[in-house]
């Protein structure tokens, strides 16, 4: 399994923890329930769970979640349930979602994303990004930040690459 790490792609904008949650989404929140505060250190899936993340879900499966330190954001009002620490439950999941995500991290359509690029053979590639020395790079490209280009690969003419391993 590739290694991804999100802030190679989104470099972090602010430090939050999930006390300051509740701020965050005040005119979306319904009920919470806090147990312990940690900070938010990465966005998990219910497939790929972290320690001290938080998760995006309307249906909660069975798992067990206990072992982690996870804040839950739903909009489900059966999740709200004696099982979870710490649980938010919002009126609209979307709007929870692209809230939080947008105060956690800088992306591209950002106007503070920030990159800087090196010109090599007529092509843009970041000094964020992670390419082979093997690698063959054709002109007018653009390799984007966090992105990951192994060993003998070729990138033809008028390629762009970003948020890719």
């Amino acid at each position: 399994m590739i290694k991804f790490k999100r802030t190679n792609f989104f470099p972090q904008k602010n430090i939050i923890d999930v006390k300051s949650l509740k701020s965050s989404l005040s005119d979306n929140l319904k009920e919470f329930k806090l147990q312990n505060n940690f900070e938010i250190k990465n966005v998990s899936s219910l497939v790929n769970i972290h320690d001290n993340s938080i998760v995006f879900a309307d249906q909660l499966p069975d798992l067990k979640l206990s072992s982690f330190n996870l804040c839950i954001i739903t909009n489900n009002k059966l999740n709200f349930n004696e099982k979870y620490k710490n649980i938010f439950l919002v009126k609209d999941l979307s709007k929870a979602y692209n809230s939080i995500i947008n105060s956690l991290y800088h992306h591209e359509d950002c106007l503070s994303y920030s990159d800087t690029f090196d010109n090599k053979n007529g092509s843009f590639i970041s000094k964020y990004s992670f390419i082979d020395k093997s690698v063959l790079i054709g002109k007018n490209c653009v390799i984007g930040r966090g992105v990951k280009i192994g060993k003998n690969s070729i990138i033809k003419n008028n390629v762009v690459i970003k948020n890719s391993i």
